[in-house]
């Protein structure tokens, strides 16, 4: 019923990351995900799955060499504190999409589908406005 840009995702770090082979022997921090995980090993880095909200220290402590997420992450966990340089890449896109099942939407009344439909427009310019802020 709706879509949300959940931005792109680049690396950062205390230095530049370029090209695939500044990842040589660098340990990134990357979601637990199998596809993450080869995406690392595929591009020449170490993959250092692990919770993101332990990111911060470990890039504190060193445990890590640098992370990667989209700029509203980078931001809001205080990122760019301990990893300076954020190499805009965009090696990732996340789009995210919201769905209902036809069955379900029919289901409802005309007020409720409506509401729906009105709340996941709303809440998808809401999601623009952060990930994409005028200005």
């Amino acid at each position: 019923i709706t879509y949300y840009d959940g931005g792109a995702r680049s690396f950062y770090s205390n230095k530049p990351i370029t090209k695939p082979e500044d990842l040589a022997g660098m340990k990134i921090r990357v979601q637990q995900s199998p596809s993450a995980i080869a995406m690392m090993k595929a591009l020449g880095g170490v993959a250092t799955p692990m919770a993101q909200g332990e990111l911060y220290t470990a890039l504190q402590q060193g445990v890590v060499d640098g992370g990667e997420n989209n700029t509203v992450v980078y931001a809001d966990m205080r990122h760019a504190e301990v990893a300076k340089v954020y190499s805009r890449d965009e090696h990732t896109m996340v789009p995210d999409v919201l769905i209902i099942s036809t069955d379900v939407l029919n289901k409802l009344g005309d007020k409720e589908r409506t509401a729906l439909l009105k709340a996941a427009d709303e809440s998808m310019m809401q999601m623009k406005d952060v990930i994409w802020p005028a200005g």
